[in-house]
């Protein structure tokens, strides 16, 4: 349709301080080195707009509400990641559920009438268009979790007890003491768990653990 990116996300209602865990996710076509420092420095759960998107059922001029939002870490990002790409109008779709937070933004480069135009008359095709993306990314992370569910059936015992130990806080010594074993086994068991889980960070490995724990319950 002439707009230049997008990024795309869901996450579970209530687990926007633990948006690494299985389940949810995000996805864009720009780059991760432009995104990463949104979820290193954290402004994810500091993002106005993030929160606006909460609140909304139709799209929203998101360099619009951008410019009218007090300064912060999270906004001066945006800002500065909007100057950086040349993105002078871009729209943010809602598409929130009753248990997920669910969105996406589009982006548009460029000045002039004709960017002007084609922004204006865009909302309701690329409302429509985000939620055909969005169901198909949902069939893909579906997938994922039934992965994810098969992987914990091939999780030995040992690389179950330190997952557990894990989530419980502990560090790899902690957990050597505990289980009785030296530190590098219990790296070497948590680096074959997180293979086997298809994730590379403890957090992540704690949230499919808590998401596997839950669908086991429920």
């Amino acid at each position: 349709m002439g707009f230049h990116g997008f990024d795309l996300f869901s996450v579970h209602n209530g687990d926007i301080d633990v948006y690494e865990q299985a389940g949810n996710f995000f996805v864009c076509d720009y780059g991760w080195n432009l995104v990463s420092p949104y979820f290193s420095e954290s402004w994810i759960l500091t993002d106005p707009c993030l929160k606006e998107i909460g609140k909304r059922v139709a799209p929203f001029d998101y360099v619009a509400f951008l410019a009218q939002q007090p300064s912060s870490g999270a906004v001066r990002w945006q800002r500065a990641a909007l100057a950086a790409t040349n993105v002078r109008h871009a729209w943010s779709i809602p598409l929130n559920t009753p248990s997920a937070l669910q969105g996406a933004t589009v982006y548009l480069r460029g000045n002039g009438p004709e960017r002007a135009e084609l922004f204006a008359k865009s909302p309701a095709a690329l409302h429509l268009l985000t939620a055909c993306a969005l169901e198909r990314a949902l069939e893909i992370q579906a997938s994922k979790v039934t992965k994810t569910r098969a992987s914990f059936n091939r999780l030995s015992a040992r690389e179950n007890d330190c997952l557990q130990w894990v989530e419980a806080g502990k560090t790899n010594w902690e957990i050597g003491q505990i289980l009785s074993i030296s530190e590098n086994t219990v790296r070497y068991h948590l680096k074959n768990a997180f293979r086997k889980l298809d994730v590379t960070t403890r957090s992540a490995a704690i949230g499919a653990l808590r998401r596997e724990t839950s669908n086991q319950t429920a």
